[in-house]
């Protein structure tokens, strides 16, 4: 089954629309700091990324979590902007970058060993033929129900065409720990031109 765009009869989309589960990886196998997930198909319009537990095996100096995307390889070139905050009992803080090469998922204050979060990260295509006027759309909700924190973080891969690679890392090298499971999954259908 495909499906024709009502708006552009020269699209056609030649497999069912919906969501796809991808991939269930554990991260706290073998010590690793760093993961690259492959194999996200060229006609992904969405894809969703759901941590279960997770936590590093020491102490970070800033940010436990960042992200990058790619199709080919990893981009690590200025083509990032983000922005993401924390929120702790009645307080909270801010902060972003433009033109980076990289996203910070999780917020630089927040680096204790202790803190075990279950979150979602949402990326979505919305892609046009100048990199500049679209690109991959972030969002990202963490959860710590030990120390009660909520973080958050939007942002933008600037780029014209599909993904098909995510690599997140912590950037201090330390280890994934406390049993984290990333459950990938995708959806296909409209979101670029």
């Amino acid at each position: 089954m495909g499906i024709n765009w009502s708006n552009n009869s020269a699209k056609f989309q030649s497999r069912p629309s919906g969501g796809h589960i991808f991939s269930s990886t554990n991260m706290d196998s073998g010590g690793a700091s760093a993961y690259t997930f492959t194999g996200i198909p060229s006609d992904a319009s969405v894809v969703t990324m759901i941590f279960k537990d997770f936590s590093v095996s020491s102490n970070a100096s800033g940010s436990r979590l960042h992200m990058r995307m790619g199709n080919g390889n990893v981009n690590s070139s200025s083509v990032y902007s983000w922005a993401c905050d924390n929120r702790y009992s009645s307080t909270g803080q801010t902060e972003g970058s433009r033109n980076d090469d990289q996203f910070r998922i999780l917020h630089s204050t927040h680096t204790s060993h202790g803190h075990i979060e279950n979150g979602v990260v949402r990326i979505m295509r919305n892609t046009t033929s100048t990199a500049s006027q679209g690109g991959w759309f972030v969002e990202a909700h963490f959860g710590d129900h030990h120390y009660d924190v909520f973080f958050n973080t939007f942002g933008r891969y600037q780029t014209s065409g599909p993904i098909d690679r995510v690599y997140i890392w912590n950037p201090s090298g330390h280890g994934f720990d406390e049993n984290c499971f990333v459950h990938l999954s995708y959806e296909t259908g409209d979101g670029h031109n």
